[in-house]
Order: C-alpha cells, then sequence, then structure tokens
C-alpha cells in the first residue's frame, strides 16, 4: 500500500440516511438483519387519497403496495433557512438531503462551529418535483432518467 500526500486523503467518518421502514442508519440495518421488508399493502382509502383514480383499483395489473417514506412532511424550514413559502414549494427529495446531511455530521460528531477546512456532500437521483407540481404535468409516464445535483 502506498501512503497518499495528506492533500488527497479522503476520510468517511459520519453516515445516515432515511429510508423506507427505517428512519436511520441503524434502523435499516436492523431490517436487513432480521429479513423484514419495507414494502407494504395500501389500503383503498390511502391509495384514493393520494389522488389516483379509481379506476387504477380495477387495473388487474396494479400492485397495491409501497414502500413509503415516513417523516418526508416533517421539514425544519427554519432550521435551514428557509421561509415557510420557501419550504413549500422545495423538492422533498431537497428537503430529505438536507435533513440526512446534516445527521451524518451529527454521526460524525461534527459541529459547524468545529469546522477548520472545507467539507463536502454530493448527491444525484431523479428530480421530477417541479414538473409534477409547479408545472402541473398530466402525464408522468416521460419523467424518468433525468437528474439534478444538490450540494452542501
Amino acid at each position: 500500500m502506498q501512503d497518499l500526500p495528506a492533500e488527497t486523503d479522503i476520510a468517511i467518518v459520519g453516515m445516515a440516511a432515511h429510508l423506507p421502514g427505517a428512519a436511520d442508519i441503524e434502523a435499516y440495518w436492523a431490517n436487513l438483519r432480521d429479513g423484514r421488508s419495507a414494502v407494504r399493502r395500501l389500503t383503498e382509502e390511502e391509495i384514493l387519497a393520494s389522488g389516483e383514480s379509481p379506476a387504477l383499483l380495477r387495473n388487474p395489473n396494479y400492485v397495491p403496495a409501497a414502500a413509503l417514506l415516513d417523516g418526508y412532511d416533517r421539514f425544519d424550514a427554519e432550521f435551514f433557512g428557509f421561509s415557510p413559502k420557501e419550504a413549500a414549494i422545495l423538492d422533498p427529495q431537497h428537503r430529505q438531503f438536507l435533513e440526512v446531511a446534516w445527521e451524518a455530521l451529527e454521526n460524525a460528531g461534527h459541529t459547524p462551529e468545529g469546522f477548520w477546512g472545507v467539507a463536502g456532500v454530493l448527491q444525484r437521483f431523479p428530480c421530477d418535483f417541479e414538473k409534477l407540481t409547479v408545472l402541473g404535468v398530466e402525464d408522468r409516464g416521460f419523467l424518468g432518467g433525468e437528474a439534478e445535483e444538490f450540494r452542501v
């Protein structure tokens, strides 16, 4: 093994996640260890309350199951410097990204006051929230394969 100069060193010192059926990394590992699935059957009431068409329930190919993320609607906008209006139109994936990045720093034992250098967090994922909400796109079938970056 070769010693590298300090300016190229990278350290992964913290980890965090919000996943279906697991609010944190520990719960995720427990689910894996115990063979617990995060996928659950949806009730007809849940499906209709989410805005889906009643015709969908009659489709023989429809599987009423999902791996849902709990707590996605709880975001401390003020903590992250957003107004309530900004938070309302902020992509839920972006809100989750901010929360998880912060939790990863906490998991690593870091506080903002303790940083003397640069810390970077980068995430890429499909992002079509704007098309689904602001632009009012009805046909969701074409919304795949796009990615945006969020950086902290």
